[in-house]
């Protein structure tokens, strides 16, 4: 006896909750109630936004329309966020391309100043080479000398005396 006097108290409970729901979403401010209890339900919860919607869309087709404006909030809200991440993504790979473009110069301005030095290095031999042969010395002296292998300096030897055509 006392369980349906229970159950008849928490119908009549819950009646009286359907009708103050029904009355609030009637009004601008009770809508924004609405929207706003569906928002913090679906922050709070482990209900999913669908769950919260079919619970909210059954109350009144007031809540209804106020519930898919919040769910049109949270698409726009989703896919601003996801902008904003593909941008984020898009700025990532912009600076590693401006990076590896910094790494390629940087490594073509190495090899052009090995090859400068290498350059300077061998002119320095033939000068060295050219002056050791004004004094008379022969390649095998010379290329103790330069501790260059004899082979070499007989080859810059070779293009000293090579005549220069244009």
């Amino acid at each position: 006896m006392q369980n349906s006097r229970r159950k008849r108290e928490l119908t009549r409970l819950l009646d009286t909750f359907a009708d103050v729901v029904q009355r609030l979403v009637e009004t601008p401010s009770g809508q924004r109630f609405i929207t706003t209890g569906f928002l913090y339900l679906s922050y709070t919860t482990n209900l999913t936004k669908i769950e919260l919607f079919g619970i909210f869309s059954r109350i009144s087709t007031k809540t209804n329309s106020s519930t898919m404006t919040v769910a049109e909030e949270l698409i726009q809200e989703g896919r601003e966020l996801e902008r904003r991440q593909n941008k984020t993504v898009a700025e990532e790979l912009i600076q590693e391309g401006r990076e590896l473009e910094r790494r390629q110069h940087k490594t073509i301005a190495e090899e052009l100043i090995q090859q400068g030095r290498e350059l300077e290095r061998r002119q320095n031999e033939i000068k060295f080479i050219t002056a050791m042969l004004k004094l008379n010395h022969d390649a095998a002296a010379i290329a103790s000398a330069t501790e260059l292998p004899l082979d070499e300096v007989k080859a810059i030897i070779d293009e000293i005396n090579r005549p220069n055509t244009p």
